[in-house]
């Protein structure tokens, strides 16, 4: 069943990232000139930063019913059994996720991605399919096509022997 989000959180989420946004924009010179002076004000300006990136970034990863500024709650990582967890790079639809930012988890039952350690996405083994050495398609319907992957993760995919991978 699909879980709804409070509309108060949509709100603030769209509110915050059109105010930062713009007023970065639109005053970058003059705010630089205030914070740079001042420590404390710049690393407040930094997180208030950092949470505006994390919004931008799950626009670029997610269909915006699942967004920061959509309605419905995303899937979180089950309960099963980890097989492997990777560091890698890859691609999910718009937005590419460097070696450092991203870890892959195979689970009995899906592939779960974490991203900055703060966003998480799972895609149940059903909904996956393998086109290529590297690429795979999903039915979810939470984030984008494609997800490029690194070739070792799709190997061990392979090697499950997972059969709605190939079936669909």
């Amino acid at each position: 069943m699909v879980q709804r989000k409070s509309g108060y959180w949509n709100i603030f989420n769209i509110a915050y990232f059109i105010i930062v946004t713009s007023c970065n924009l639109i005053f970058f010179d003059r705010i630089n000139l205030i914070i740079f002076k001042q420590t404390p004000l710049f690393l407040l300006y930094q997180l208030i930063m950092f949470y505006d990136l994390i919004l931008f970034f799950s626009l670029l990863l997610f269909k915006i019913n699942y967004g920061p500024f959509g309605s419905l709650k995303r899937n979180n990582f089950p309960e099963g059994k980890i097989i492997e967890e990777f560091k890698s790079f890859g691609r999910i639809g718009f937005f590419r996720i460097g070696y450092f930012f991203s870890k892959w988890v195979i689970f009995d039952n899906g592939l779960g991605i974490k991203i900055f350690g703060i966003i998480k996405i799972f895609i149940p083994r059903n909904d996956l399919k393998i086109v290529n050495d590297h690429k795979l398609i999903h039915n979810s319907s939470e984030i984008y096509n494609p997800i490029i992957l690194n070739r070792d993760i799709v190997e061990k995919l392979n090697d499950l022997n997972w059969p709605e991978l190939n079936n669909w």
